[in-house]
C-alpha cells in the first residue's frame, strides 16, 4: 500500500520526536538533502509525496474537488520542512482518512462527504414527463 511505502521511507528520514529549533534545522537539512540529492532517502520520499498527493485525494473521490476538499487534502500533506512530530501526525491523519474511506465503502456508502456531501441521484423522470417539459405536451 502507498501509505506503507511513505511510512517506510519516513522511518529513515524523519525522526518521530523532533521538536523546536533543532527540528526546524532538521527539516531544512532534509529539504536541502532531497533537492540536492545528497540524501537519497529524502529525495525518494519527496518525489513519492509530490507524485502521490493528488492520487491520494482522488483515490475515493468522484467528480471535481471543491475548495474544501483541497484544503482538507493540504492538511494531510507531509512536508520535509515540517517538524518530525508534525509529519508523523499528518501520516496518522492520512491513515485514519484512508481507513474511514475503506469503512464507508464496506458498508455501501457511495462516497465519504469531504466537501459537498453525499450526492443524491436526480429524481427519475418518465419519457412522458420529459416530453411535457421539452415540448409542452
Amino acid at each position: 500500500m502507498l501509505v506503507n511505502q511513505i511510512e517506510d521511507l519516513m522511518e529513515g528520514v524523519i525522526p518521530k520526536q523532533e521538536k523546536g529549533l533543532l527540528g526546524r534545522v532538521g527539516g531544512i537539512k532534509r529539504w536541502i538533502g532531497a533537492n540536492l540529492q545528497t540524501n537519497p532517502d529524502a529525495a525518494r520520499l519527496q518525489k513519492l509525496l509530490q507524485g502521490t498527493q493528488a492520487a491520494l485525494v482522488r483515490m475515493f473521490e468522484k467528480g471535481t474537488l471543491t475548495d474544501k476538499d483541497i484544503q482538507r487534502a493540504k492538511k494531510l500533506n507531509i512536508d520535509l520542512l515540517d517538524l518530525g512530530s508534525l509529519s508523523w501526525k499528518h501520516l496518522d491523519m492520512l491513515k485514519g482518512f484512508i481507513s474511514e474511506l475503506q469503512r464507508s465503502f464496506l458498508v455501501g456508502v457511495d462516497r465519504l462527504p469531504m466537501g459537498g456531501g453525499i450526492k443524491t441521484p436526480p429524481p427519475k423522470t418518465s419519457d412522458k414527463d420529459l416530453e411535457s417539459i421539452l415540448f409542452g405536451k
